[in-house]
Parts: structure tokens; C-alpha cells; sequence
């Protein structure tokens, strides 16, 4: 454990910091908050950090992120269960506008960090696949599924376990996307709900068929929005309208040519074109914002709520700002 400089001791009195590997590409840090439910500055290194917020529900505001390139703000919040949460950014500060996660986008804006959504990112993108011996989800009970915490792939699962009669009597595995295939092969999980191309990479080797497509639930296909700060929306109309246009311009690229996709997913994550072609045929590129998509963004919602992964709606006539599209 590397002692923290005098400019992180001052920033990060209450955190005690973790670094393993000696390069910064492999530095990793990992945050530990004191009990209190308090708002905190982190500053965040090289690699991946990780938040343990204890139990209660936090908000972190992560200067410096070198890993995704940000030199503002990125604003994490802490899933507020125990153990080590993985943290969702939207981005503040430098870093304005982009696609980013609903279900993220959301939990900072109900939490005193005015965010809007301008327009539909991308639906889909995520599978339930299980081995071969599991035909139906009462075959889970009393064995583990692996799930992303916070994600909303979560949400939809807890939702069809409650529909299935296995609510509670299916043990989460929480571990990120990346991590899950090779315990699905390994037979260490019965199941995955899984983001794309790790559940096309997961079936296209054979270790896992599909047991639910899932977006029969309220939510739908609901997944990603092109999402800016507020404070950056008033500040140049103009600016954000053009950078609209442009986002549904290329969702519109990508809609009519998925080589687009199938080749970004080959650099990106270094996937063969067989898993990079199946993933693609699971992600549905639309700009399309109208009541469709509005109605599944308040599913989502309300599906967080009672999954305790929100506290309350966003205030939905700031938050949905629509009419660039």
C-alpha cells in the first residue's frame, strides 16, 4: 500500500488508498468511505477504481479520472449496499455530454446534480444465457446467477425472478460483464445476465444458451440516452442542438451499417467477427425519442424504486428534454 502525497492526504484524509501493479496503465485504487453518508471528493488514479460506500447511499464526486481520459468531474454513485460497489459516471464538469446509462442518469439527477436527457442512445444490448442443464428459471433455484450490480440489467432480472415465482431463491453473483463468461464455463455460475459482446462471446463458444431474451419487462429495450448537464444545456441551446443532430445522424449510420458496430466491437474489445456479428444483432440502434421510449425510460424507473435502486423519480419535465431531436 503506497502512502498517499501530501496533495492526496489533504484531498483524501477520510480514504485510504491500494495500488497494485507498478505501471500506470495497471495501477489500481480502491476507496474506502468512512460510515457516514456524507458527499466526498475522491481523487481518482490510473485503472480502475472502486467505491465501498458502506451501507446508505452516497454521492462522489471523482476528479482527475485518468482512465476514461476525463480531466473535469465524473460524478459515481455508490450502489449503498455493503461490500465493494461498482460505481456508475455521468459525466460534470469537462466532460458535459454523451451517451450514457438511463438508469445512472438518473440516480445523479435525483440526488442534487442536474442532468437532462436529450434524446434515445441505443436499446438492448443485454441476455440471460444459462448451461445447458437449466431449462427454465425455476431450474436456478438454490444455484447463482452472475448480474452486474446497479445495472439495469439487474432491474429486468429481479423482475422476471419475482414473474418466475424465484424471487429470493436464486443467489446473486454480482461480478461486471467481462468477468462473467468464464465462470458460466467453468460451471461456477448457472447463469448470466450479461452486456454485450460478452453474452455473444459466452454463446458463440458454447458455454451457455439462451434462457430469457429480455425485454418483455415494463422497461423494454431500455438501455442507453444522449444525456447532458443541465448547467451546459442553458448555457449553449445551440451547441446542444447541433451536437443532437449529429448524435441521431450517426445512430442513424449505425442503424442502416452494422459494419460500423461489428468493427468498432472487434477493435474495441477484441472480439472475433463471428462474436462481434452476433453481439451486434442484439444492440438496436434508434434516435427514436418519442412516447415509446419516454414510457420505457418511466418503467425503468419505477422499477428502481422498488428494487430500492432509487429513491424517488426524476422531476420528469426538467429531466426529459426532448424537442432537439
Amino acid at each position: 500500500a503506497a502512502a498517499p502525497t501530501s496533495e492526496q492526504q489533504s484531498t483524501l484524509s477520510k480514504f485510504y488508498i491500494v495500488r497494485q501493479g507498478d505501471t500506470p496503465e495497471s495501477v489500481s485504487v480502491q476507496f474506502y468511505d468512512t460510515p457516514d453518508h456524507a458527499a466526498d471528493i475522491l481523487q481518482a488514479n490510473y485503472g480502475d477504481d472502486t467505491v465501498d460506500g458502506s451501507d446508505g447511499d452516497d454521492l462522489y464526486r471523482v476528479t482527475g479520472n485518468a482512465a476514461s481520459g476525463s480531466l473535469g468531474h465524473d460524478v459515481y454513485r455508490d450502489s449503498g449496499s455493503g461490500g465493494t460497489d461498482r460505481i456508475a459516471a455521468i459525466g460534470s464538469g469537462d466532460v458535459d455530454i454523451g451517451n450514457g446509462g438511463l438508469s445512472a442518469t438518473m440516480q445523479v439527477a435525483t440526488k442534487g446534480f442536474p442532468m437532462q436527457v436529450l434524446a434515445n442512445g441505443c436499446d438492448g444490448g443485454w441476455m440471460v444465457l444459462a448451461q445447458p442443464s437449466i431449462n427454465s428459471f425455476k431450474d436456478l433455484v438454490g444455484k447463482k446467477i452472475a448480474v452486474q450490480n446497479g445495472s439495469i440489467g439487474l432491474v429486468s432480472l429481479n423482475w422476471k425472478l419475482k414473474q418466475e415465482g424465484v424471487y429470493g431463491k436464486v443467489e446473486m453473483a454480482f461480478m461486471d460483464n467481462q468477468d462473467q463468461p468464464i465462470p458460466l464455463m467453468r460451471g461456477d455460475v448457472a447463469a448470466i445476465c450479461c452486456f454485450e459482446p460478452y453474452a455473444a462471446l459466452a454463446e458463440q463458444n458454447g458455454w451457455g444458451k439462451r434462457l430469457w431474451v429480455p425485454y418483455d419487462s415494463p422497461m423494454g429495450k431500455t438501455n442507453l440516452g444522449f444525456v447532458a448537464s443541465e448547467k451546459f444545456v442553458k448555457a449553449d441551446p445551440e451547441l446542444t442542438k447541433k451536437m443532437v443532430q449529429a448524435h441521431v445522424k450517426a445512430t442513424q449510420k449505425m442503424a442502416s451499417d452494422s459494419s460500423i458496430a461489428i468493427e468498432t466491437t472487434i477493435k474495441q474489445f477484441k472480439m472475433t467477427k463471428e462474436v462481434a456479428e452476433l453481439s451486434t444483432r442484439n444492440l438496436f440502434f434508434s434516435a427514436e425519442s418519442g412516447a415509446p421510449f419516454v414510457s420505457g425510460l418511466k418503467s425503468l424507473a419505477r422499477m428502481m424504486m422498488e428494487d430500492k435502486m432509487l429513491e424517488k423519480e426524476p422531476d420528469w419535465g426538467s429531466f426529459l428534454n426532448l424537442g432537439y431531436v
